[in-house]
């Protein structure tokens, strides 16, 4: 099993409320990224080292709430930087 080599320090989660319609291909960010009530990089040996763990404050899980998910301070498995970001999108299936 390979360790993490990512110094945790440099781990930075942001979580910010979106506009998204994916029908009209908006995708606007608000101001103001949420703060994080909890936030934890695991180097632990179970499960997947190198594991980063946050919850924000103030989400709102409700249909039609959107966030935009950015980490940075990674990176991939040659040691260039990289960024991560993703779309978490609240709907009803």
């Amino acid at each position: 099993m390979r360790s993490c080599s990512v110094p945790f320090e440099r781990v930075k989660v942001q979580v910010q409320p979106v506009r998204f319609e994916p029908r009209r291909g908006i995708l606007e960010k608000y101001d103001k990224p949420l703060e994080l009530d909890y936030f934890h990089f695991s180097v632990e040996r179970i499960g997947i080292p190198g594991c980063i763990i946050f919850r924000p404050a103030n989400v709102k899980v409700v249909v039609g709430s959107n966030y935009w998910v950015q980490i940075t301070g990674v990176s991939t498995i040659d040691g260039k930087d990289a960024k991560v970001g993703y779309l978490v999108a609240f709907v009803l299936l």
